[in-house]
């Protein structure tokens, strides 16, 4: 005869996410206990427990979109004027505090910079100063500059010398003569920022040996440059110069020229300082770069059409010269091919430990001198993993690099293993996705940002418009995937400092009246302590004022069935026509939210203990208990092994049926916490899996789960 005995089984957190079918029965090990079967529109925190997701608000459409295209990319002058860029197909506009940039403030008229760029997702961006770099391997390289708040232009960046070589030197020697044509000299003009121009080679006699002999040097400029470098050739003929000092203007003539002035007393030439050489290497079509980056006060670039395998460093704080040496110096420009017979094409340059080479088919790091400076002479590369990282942008998530694999959907991350030295320790690679490989199934990531304030979430957009979370703390060793979903399609996302808070924006793409419109939308700030502050709730707005039961300017959502939060109270079912909403039974609001609802589900996973295996032994989940914060209201259910028959049951507390001890005071929900129970009706099935349900648009957060069970012994 089979007795059934009743016993309970908690889950106190829930920082491992949801975790794919295929670990299921993996109860041995050390994060089962805090992992859920699904976690949708659903967070997880650091500390523990789980929240629904907090809701959008609406910016704006996406201007002319054109083909669809809109991309996100975060631009942060300062930490008071931090900016959103919206890409568009040959076009950019900008976002500040929540509006678009206009040509005056408080106007109508977007600021909209016409751009070459066809194709946004192409685009590869640096961040330096005032600017943003762009490259995407078909248009010359560009920077938009920002000039002034309401002041942005793309520009095209000229890596040609545009500082005026001398004129013309006079050499006379110490006889008052003009030497003869036998020896080499070569002047540079030097502007006020330190910036060089090419050399012009003048040649002249050699110089005496004899004690006290030299040659006096006039030299002239057409425009007015800060002073003059002066180099001398060792050996005749050679074309190999070396430094033997500079002079300042000294005065200007009566004529259209400058003039400085310098006497060569027979100096060595210090041949580790040469004179600059003209180097074009973007000039051909086929030439031009398809990533960006700075490091160590270059820009680098890499990955042309014609030269997939090659990098390209810009001279040291010169940023838009390609010129060298020869001899070569430190501060030349570097051109280097990366010798490997898996490389592919660089895909990414990132700053972490050193200087990280993302490629298609690798993932290396840049070796550098004794003095760890990259120098013409120092330039090497050491593989480090060969997952091949795919096109989408990486980011930094506190202490580790995030990328996606090439191939297999995979979120990889690069970690510091730490030499006690910040850019010196060596880098190891992870599988993030090892233990929920089903989140990305059938799908690719396409854009990518990390919000590091308050939660320290990943947030990636997958082809197919869904939007997966990941709480990543590596240092608590802690990371956990959760998927959400909109009434439309996300498409891209970026996020900005907000204060003392990280604020992330998104592209969505919805359909509204029978057309598919693209809107900007901005992810709110948490409220869950007063209810007529929360805002769960997709591409809405907020009205406050006076007393009022009609709502209009809801344009953005004509024909929709929206939610709404009128003083705290929810209200559902109702459509707007015309703009507008009207509310019922002649309800009047001060403060109303509005927008497109969605819902939130967890499920446990199968229960386990160490004398009880989660597959042998039919179950029967008939209470439970969940520890909430803030939260309104939910619903749970039984998951039936088989049909996957979900009857969700209203939770009661006191035999009150409106959520669990809720109810209303003066029309506002009332927020519960603490431990609420609920009995479930019976059903024996092989797991003993709950689903918790939360539909309102107002706070949801659960700190623990005890089920209380039957099983078969």
């Amino acid at each position: 005869m089979v007795a059934a005995s009743s016993t309970k089984a908690t889950q106190s957190d829930f920082t491992a996410g949801e975790v794919s079918p295929a670990v299921s029965e993996r109860h041995n090990l050390d994060w089962y206990g805090s992992a859920l079967s699904k976690c949708e529109n659903a967070y997880v925190k650091t500390q523990g427990a789980v929240y629904n997701r907090e809701g959008s608000y609406f910016i704006g459409e996406a201007g002319n979109s054109g083909n669809g295209h809109a991309r996100l990319i975060s631009f942060i002058y300062n930490k008071e004027q931090p900016y959103i860029i919206l890409l568009l197909s040959g076009a950019i506009e900008i976002i500040f505090k929540d509006n678009f940039l206009t040509t005056v403030s408080g106007g109508q008229q977007r600021i909209r910079i016409v751009s070459p760029f066809l194709y946004p997702w192409a685009i590869k961006t640096a961040n330096f100063a005032d600017t943003i770099t762009m490259t995407d391997g078909h248009n010359e390289v560009s920077v938009l500059k920002r000039y002034a708040h309401r002041d942005w232009r793309l520009e095209t960046v000229d890596f040609a010398n545009h500082v005026p070589k001398p004129t013309r030197v006079i050499v006379q020697n110490d006889k008052g003569e003009t030497p003869k044509v036998l020896f080499g000299y070569a002047v540079t003009s030097v502007d006020a920022e330190g910036r060089e121009s090419l050399p012009l080679l003048i040649k002249t006699v050699p110089l005496s040996k004899a004690e006290g002999f030299e040659n006096r040097m006039h030299i002239y400029a057409a425009n007015s440059v800060d002073s003059f470098n002066i180099y001398k050739e060792i050996v005749e003929g050679t074309g190999l110069f070396g430094f033997i000092g500079s002079c300042k203007l000294l005065y200007r003539p009566p004529n259209p020229e400058d003039s400085g002035f310098f006497v060569d007393a027979n100096y060595a030439p210090q041949m580790e300082n040469s004179p600059p050489r003209s180097n074009l290497p973007f000039a051909s079509a086929g030439g031009r770069p398809k990533v960006v980056g700075f490091y160590q006060q270059r820009r680098i670039f890499g990955s042309t059409i014609d030269d997939p395998q090659k990098i390209f460093f810009t001279e040291t704080g010169v940023i838009d010269s390609m010129r060298s040496s020869i001899p070569s110096k430190a501060t030349d420009s570097i051109i280097q091919d990366i010798v490997s017979s898996s490389i592919g094409q660089i895909r990414h340059f990132i700053t972490f430990e050193g200087l990280i080479l993302l490629t298609s088919e690798a993932e290396m790091k840049v070796t550098e001198g004794s003095d760890f400076v990259i120098t013409p002479n120092t330039f090497g590369v050491k593989t480090i993993s060969n997952f091949g990282a795919s096109r989408l942008t990486p980011i930094l998530a506190g202490q580790s690099v995030l990328f996606s694999k090439e191939q297999g959907n995979r979120l990889i991350a690069l970690n510091a293993l730490g030499s006690g030295i910040p850019g010196l320790g060596d880098v190891e690679a992870s599988d993030l996705t090892i233990r929920a490989e089903h989140i990305f199934e059938g799908e690719s990531m396409v854009d990518m940002t990390y919000s590091e304030e308050p939660n320290g979430i990943v947030w990636i957009v997958t082809s197919g418009g869904r939007m997966i979370g990941l709480t990543y703390d590596k240092d608590q060793k802690v990371w956990g995937f959760h998927r959400h979903s909109t009434q439309g399609k996300y498409k891209s996302l970026a996020t900005i400092p907000n204060g003392n808070e990280s604020s992330t924006y998104a592209v969505v793409h919805r359909n509204i009246a029978g057309r598919e419109k693209v809107y900007i939308e901005k992810f709110v700030s948490r409220k869950d302590d007063n209810p007529s502050d929360s805002f769960f709730m997709d591409c809405g707005l907020t009205f406050a004022g006076s007393p009022t039961n009609t709502l209009r300017g809801l344009h953005h959502l004509e024909g929709k069935e929206v939610s709404v939060l009128a003083d705290g109270r929810p209200i559902n079912g109702l459509v707007v026509t015309r703009g507008g909403i009207t509310l019922p039974n002649g309800l009047t609001t001060i403060k109303a939210h509005v927008g497109l609802g969605y819902e939130t589900i967890i499920e446990t996973m199968p229960i386990v203990s160490a004398r009880m295996p989660s597959s042998g032994q039919v179950k029967s989940v008939h209470k439970a208990y969940l520890d909430i914060y803030n939260t309104d209201s939910l619903s749970v259910a039984t998951i039936d092994d088989k049909l996957n028959d979900y009857k969700f049951v209203e939770m009661q507390s006191d035999n009150v049926k409106y959520s669990f001890g809720g109810g209303e005071s003066e029309g506002v929900t009332e927020l519960k916490t603490g431990i609420r129970h609920i009995d479930i009706a019976s059903k024996l099935t092989d797991y003993g899996k709950i689903s918790i349900k939360h539909t309102t648009p107002l706070p949801m957060c659960i700190r623990s789960i005890t089920m209380e069970f039957s099983k078969n012994d």
